[in-house]
């Protein structure tokens, strides 16, 4: 549980700025805040787990993502289209493609079989471009939805329902901190305008009764840019302490 729950704690988002390209219809990503995510090393306690390695097309669109634990991902772009394939230690994982309106994703269906869909779910936004709801299905499994609310530019709740599934939600405060580490530092707007600052606390609640507290703690560089960030993660009488430490292009 504490694994999962750090690994979707670790997922970034963020607001994008844009700037016309060259090529017509396609923008020039620049972050609002921060640089371009050149890495990221993730410890637990003080033993290196993984460091993951992005590299960008010319657009500043994440172009492929690798690990020293033998994951990658590699990203396709055609006019509305985003098609990511995964591979775990060079053994084909998955392909999901996903459709994109308004340079963010609105659907996406895929699997494990190139050839068979498994999964796929559905995305809508508000008129400020934030994530408001999303519903995913898998075959061998339910579906199940969740909803976003916001406060001042940042998501203060995600509550998760699911059909023949265990309800889970989260729940986050921020300092005034300004938000370097999402989705234009990686490349990966079409997840839509993210938050405006950095968390520095989230709960997380399983099946109602079931919680792991995270809080959060940053290091930064002298143009403000995340160097390292720390979480310690409490789930009843266990605590974990996992740090992240960042390089920029």
């Amino acid at each position: 549980m504490l694994r999962k729950f750090a690994l979707i704690m670790l997922l970034p988002l963020c607001f994008c700025c844009r700037k016309h390209s060259s090529t017509p219809g396609i923008p020039v990503v620049k972050p609002p805040y921060g640089k371009m995510i050149a890495s990221v090393a993730y410890y637990t306690d003080s033993t290196l787990d993984n460091t993951k390695y992005y590299t960008y097309d010319a657009y500043n669109r994440v172009a492929h993502s690798s690990g020293t634990n033998g994951d990658s991902t590699s990203y396709s772009y055609s006019g509305n289209t985003l098609v990511a394939a995964t591979w775990g230690s060079g053994v084909y994982g998955q392909k999901i493609t996903y459709t994109l309106t308004n340079g963010r994703i609105t659907s996406y269906y895929g699997g494990t079989d190139p050839n068979q869909v498994s999964s796929g779910g559905s995305y809508t936004y508000d008129e400020a471009g934030y994530l408001v709801s999303g519903s995913t299905f898998q075959l061998s499994h339910s579906s199940q939805s969740g909803t976003y609310s916001y406060v001042s530019g940042n998501c203060v709740s995600i509550i998760y329902t699911a059909v023949m599934q265990i309800p889970y939600s989260y729940c986050y405060q921020y300092g005034n901190a300004a938000n370097s580490l999402g989705n234009a530092n990686y490349g990966m707007t079409f997840f839509g305008k993210d938050n405006a600052n950095l968390p520095t606390s989230a709960v997380f609640i399983f099946n109602n009764n079931d919680t792991t507290f995270t809080q959060y703690t940053y290091d930064f560089a002298t143009d403000s840019t995340v160097l390292k960030r720390r979480l310690a993660i409490t789930h009843g009488t266990t605590s974990i302490s996992r740090t992240e430490m960042y390089t920029y292009r």
